[in-house]
């Protein structure tokens, strides 16, 4: 989605009366699908039971392969009856539109990529921040075109929030208020959480189930693409790996720059799709996917310059911790 070209994503300064909120934009990039047929074509193509979603309510789903390989996790906003808006992983839109558009045969549909018009960021709420809910009561002037409380996010409160970027005067004004983050800070916090990412935990070499995005998955609806292999994963518990938290002791620049082989010994265990220095820790923090009868917690890591690092599984935030 396109970024606020007003606002510098590097800016942190903030106001101290407004605390305890940040502020991330261009997370991702916006399609509209137009035609009475639109959420049936996305039901019958994607994870999720969308049937039941009510206008001006949001819900993900995922694009899925025949091989029940990950598309694109989307966010499904009904606008008005005939009318939704998708939200994709940014840069992603152009793809997306490709993907979807070679399902619309005899259907009366239309679909664009609407991202210049539309200004999307992610409102990440601390935990013990009193004054969320009224914060988001009290935001812009207009009325945003959506507001989602992100449930893959445990001890942050994080809201998507999506509007109308031709005109962004009171937006501007409105989010010059809170932190804004650049992409590295937004980064530890994202792998952290444990929440996957298009490019790195997502992609068609993993699917849903392995990312820990079951939540995303409609176990009851009927055919889309890809759901009986995804169906016989999950009935018979053949789940060959699943996304894990590591740390990793390294020096601050040490990076990956495509997913990485976790070792142990000289047997690959997995592969680390996601690192990011922390400050906070003095380590860097990580995610991957681990075979899963592996019982051990110790690992080997080797980086983009060759560097050899120490690894160490660690457990993902659960609902209610603190960040």
């Amino acid at each position: 989605m396109m970024v606020n070209q007003n606002i510098n994503p590097s800016h942190v300064e903030y106001s101290p009366d407004i605390q305890g909120v940040l502020i991330y934009q261009g997370y991702g990039n916006a399609l509209k699908m137009v035609g009475k047929e639109s959420l049936d074509l996305l039901q019958r193509i994607s994870t999720n039971n969308l049937l039941d979603l009510e206008i001006r309510s949001s819900r993900y789903t995922i694009l899925t392969t025949e091989k029940g390989r990950v598309v694109d996790l989307v966010l499904v906003h009904r606008l008005e009856e005939e009318s939704i808006l998708l939200l994709t992983s940014q840069g992603q839109s152009a793809r997306i539109l490709s993907w979807i558009s070679k399902f619309i045969i005899m259907e009366d549909i239309s679909i664009n990529d609407v991202s210049p018009d539309v200004s999307a960021y992610m409102l990440l709420v601390l935990k013990g921040n009193s004054s969320c809910n009224e914060m988001l009561k009290s935001r812009a002037p207009a009325e945003p075109i959506l507001q989602f409380h992100d449930p893959l996010w445990n001890s942050l409160d994080v809201w998507q929030v999506a509007e109308d970027g031709r005109d962004n005067q009171d937006s501007s004004s409105y989010l010059g208020r809170y932190r804004r983050i650049g992409t590295e800070h937004f980064e530890e916090l994202r792998i952290y959480e444990g929440v996957p990412a298009w490019g790195k935990e997502l992609s068609e070499q993993f699917n849903p189930l392995e990312a820990g995005l079951s939540s995303c998955i409609s176990f009851a609806k009927g055919c889309y693409v890809g759901q009986e292999v995804i169906a016989r994963i999950d009935t018979y518990k053949k789940l060959q790996k699943s996304l894990c938290g590591f740390w990793v002791e390294s020096p601050k620049n040490i990076s990956i720059s495509r997913p990485q082989e976790i070792l142990l010994g000289t047997t690959v265990v997995g592969l680390m799709t996601s690192l990011q220095w922390s400050d906070r820790h003095e380590k860097c923090v990580a995610l991957g996917y681990l075979d899963t009868e592996i019982q051990r917690t110790d690992f080997e890591l080797r980086s983009d310059n060759g560097l050899m690092c120490n690894v160490h599984r660690r457990s993902l935030p659960r609902k209610g911790d603190e960040a």
